[in-house]
């Protein structure tokens, strides 16, 4: 059976699909946010969430940076497709990544704050990445791209186990 904390990337992974620039830290204190466990257990048979949060080396200094993951897993396919649809119908982006379906959002804030979503989905799961930057030409969309890549190979894998 498909476990959702299994979806999740490690933070090695990330970092790897990041490259160098971005020093990023595992969790403390565990993988799991209370708030979103309460949050999705409504809507998913099994879900996980973690966050890493880092820096950024900017010129002689750093900007914070942090990646969260959210993994998601409905009794159904349909309603995996259904509630993926209702979400891509109004990124901005929707494409195949690796036997994938994936949305991406940006989200700006007053603050300067870039917020890149990522919504990577196959059979009955969706995870759900975000990339938070203060410098968007340092950290881009591309760089979620990358981490949607990585999570799309890691959902094949799980669906190829039988």
């Amino acid at each position: 059976m498909l476990k959702a904390d299994s979806l999740l990337l490690s933070v090695h992974e990330v970092r790897a699909a990041l490259g160098s620039r971005v020093r990023l830290e595992p969790p403390k204190n565990g993988a799991s946010s209370p708030h979103a466990g309460d949050f999705i257990k409504g809507a998913a048979a099994d879900s996980a969430f973690r966050q890493f949060a880092g820096t950024i080396q900017v010129g002689e200094g750093t900007r914070p940076v942090s990646v969260s993951e959210m993994a998601l897993i409905f009794d159904s396919k349909e309603k995996a497709t259904h509630t993926f649809d209702q979400v891509a119908a109004v990124a901005h982006l929707r494409a195949q990544l690796n036997g994938s379906d994936v949305a991406v959002e940006t989200v700006t804030a007053p603050s300067g704050l870039i917020s890149y979503w990522g919504f990577v989905h196959k059979d009955e799961a969706i995870v759900v990445l975000t990339l938070d930057t203060l410098d968007p030409h340092r950290v881009s969309v591309s760089d979620l791209r990358t981490l949607a890549s990585a999570t799309a190979k890691r959902l094949e894998a799980a669906a190829a186990r039988p």
